[in-house]
């Protein structure tokens, strides 16, 4: 069948099996001359640079413990053979044992974990009745002094008077990584909480107040002098659901049905504001804030 290639002319074809045939027969030969000469040259060389690398590798050998006694060698490498005694980080940890946790986290309130049951909240009863932040979160404290401007006629700058002083909505950020199912669950828990604390008790209850506002949370977080059970509410929660991560599949949890996919990697954010009662700010000193007494409480801030 013809192609469609099959009226082009004829290409003279040139032997080129005889012609480079005959051409790698002088360049062997060239070589071949030379390359005796190079073997005897490099020959002694290498005689006393494998001897040298030799004697260097069994040094090194020893050094690292890669060799075969019995001592454990520098990095743990020695034993029987490389990497056969690998010291383990079973004992590793980042802070004294005994010490404060420091950890940011969130009391949830007793109600609700006597609600939690085998339910979804269950989770937080691992760390015992707190969402707590896996991660060190990204928090924003702002404290403001308000000041009107008095602006008279014909003036270049204006009077401030004073008007009050505030500790502004305080943000936290918080990334959550889930790579068991138990940090899938724990997701989850944190996830339906925050939820939860943002909502009143409406309708038809038998253990929180009827008619309640959402419910006055303590946060904690740094030690003493930062948060100390200081009193928030939740004013928002954000909780994206990232495309660009994987997600895991959750299931048996909760009496769901079909399980639940939770992202691998996200943030949350939730933003709070700190509450005081009014009869905790009538008792409130500057003295006894300037002092630092009220660090073992944490009411101000």
């Amino acid at each position: 069948m013809a192609g469609p290639f099959s009226d082009l002319p004829e290409v003279p074809q040139i032997d080129l099996g005889a012609t480079f045939s005959d051409a790698g027969s002088s360049v062997s030969g060239a070589f071949s001359n030379a390359g005796s000469s190079i073997s005897g040259a490099f020959g002694d060389a290498g005689s006393s640079i494998s001897g040298a690398i030799s004697g260097a590798a069994g040094g090194i050998g020893a050094s690292l413990g890669f060799g075969g006694g019995s001592g454990e060698g520098f990095m743990g490498f020695g034993g029987s053979g490389l990497m056969a005694k690998k010291k383990g980080f079973g004992k590793a940890h980042f802070v004294p044992s005994g010490n404060p946790d420091w950890r940011v986290k969130i009391k949830v309130p007793d109600e609700y974990m006597e609600l939690a049951g085998e339910g979804i909240l269950k989770p937080l009863q691992s760390t015992d009745g707190y969402l707590v932040f896996p991660y060190t979160p990204d928090i924003a404290l702002i404290s403001s002094a308000q000041y009107t401007p008095t602006r008279p006629v014909h003036s270049n700058y204006p009077f401030y008077s004073y008007q009050n002083s505030a500790v502004t909505q305080v943000t936290i950020s918080g990334d959550f990584t889930v790579e068991t199912e138990d940090e899938g669950k724990y997701w989850i828990a944190a996830k339906h909480f925050l939820m939860s604390a943002s909502k009143m008790a409406y309708g038809e209850n038998e253990i929180l107040p009827t008619g309640s506002p959402p419910p006055v949370l303590k946060l904690s977080g740094y030690g003493d002098h930062i948060f100390n059970n200081t009193s928030i509410v939740i004013e928002n929660v954000t909780m994206p659901l990232p495309t660009n991560v994987d997600y895991m599949l959750i299931s048996n949890f909760a009496n769901d049905v079909e399980g639940t996919y939770v992202p691998v990697n996200s943030t949350f954010t939730v933003g709070c504001i700190f509450i005081h009662s009014r009869q905790k700010v009538k008792t409130f000193s500057l003295d006894s804030f300037v002092r630092g007494d009220y660090v073992a409480t944490g009411e101000f801030l």
